[in-house]
């Protein structure tokens, strides 16, 4: 499968997700940030085509390895209350453990403003754990409102 590879970085390759990352670790990846449960090449498959009518996925591949080793996923919404102006919501932001403090968490939110941009966004929302609001600070957000959930 041809993705759009917005960066390379020696051995490093930031693209949109493709089908074949199921084989590359992507859950494994992703379970690094959240449960995941065990999914099937075909379970994946089906939720991967959901998933990308309305978002963006992102990953980072360590090419030599062959492994996915960073990810984040956009959300696109339109707004009634801004004249149909779209909104990002930036979610699943995930850099592999053996590969943190290289830089890979500030590339993947630069790249994340610049796609939000290129998709005519007034603004990108997301909301972390207490712990990582430090680091999105550092990368241009600002602490607003309050977050709720409920989970079913």
């Amino acid at each position: 499968m041809s993705s759009r590879v917005y960066k390379e970085t020696e051995g490093f390759v930031f693209r949109d997700m493709e089908l074949e990352d199921f084989e590359r670790g992507y859950l494994v990846l992703l379970s690094q940030l959240t449960k995941v449960p065990p999914l099937s090449a075909g379970e994946f498959a089906a939720i991967f085509e959901k998933v990308k009518r309305t978002s963006k996925m992102i990953v980072i591949e360590d090419l030599k390895e062959k492994k996915v080793v960073g990810s984040f996923k956009l959300l696109f919404e339109r707004k009634f209350a801004r004249g149909g102006a779209t909104m990002a919501h930036l979610e699943d932001v995930v850099v592999d453990s053996s590969y943190r403090s290289q830089g890979f968490g500030k590339q993947l939110m630069e790249l994340a403003k610049a796609i939000s941009d290129e998709e005519g966004c007034y603004k990108m929302v997301g909301y972390c754990s207490c712990e990582l609001v430090g680091f999105y600070a550092k990368n241009g957000f600002e602490a607003k409102e309050v977050c709720f959930s409920m989970v079913f």
